[in-house]
């Protein structure tokens, strides 16, 4: 049984213990930037507070690069903050990756250039299976918003 975080969009005391008994059977964890708001942060904490050893990698939005100029100020500042709440998290005995992106290829015309989920996966891949930490990785797809 995996989770996808939904079970943690309205959280309870039950789904907050299924998910940290379900982080005990792994040591890494994707966590996405599009969960809603709130449960991202909530994930860390429980891996946090779950693991004593472990890797989040989170996946995040390049809105946060110039958050007073994306369409949704709020919405930016929130993924900047999940940014540092994950690097902070970052020490001897729980490894944190941040990935932005740059864009993600969803098959609409003009994201033609973007990175693939194929892509995505070989970049966690890769940081997985590094033997030093990666806090955080920007890469730039062509054409795409920063």
């Amino acid at each position: 049984h995996l989770s996808n975080g939904w079970d943690l969009t309205f959280p309870t005391a039950d789904s907050e213990n299924d998910f940290s008994n379900l982080l005990k059977n792994y040591n890494t964890l994707i966590n996405c930037s599009f969960i809603k708001f709130g449960c991202q942060e909530k994930i860390l904490n429980l891996s946090n507070n779950t693991w004593k050893h472990g890797h989040v990698i989170t996946i995040g939005s390049n809105s946060e690069y110039d958050p007073a100029n994306f369409s949704n100020p709020e919405f930016a500042k929130n993924k900047l903050s999940l940014r540092n709440r994950s690097l902070a998290l970052n020490n001897y005995r729980f490894r944190t990756s941040y990935i932005v992106l740059g864009g993600i290829h969803d098959s609409q015309p003009d994201h033609s250039e973007w990175m693939t989920p194929v892509e995505i996966a070989q970049y966690i891949h890769w940081i997985i299976n590094q033997p030093v930490d990666i806090p955080l990785l920007g890469i730039q797809s062509p054409g795409a918003p920063w």
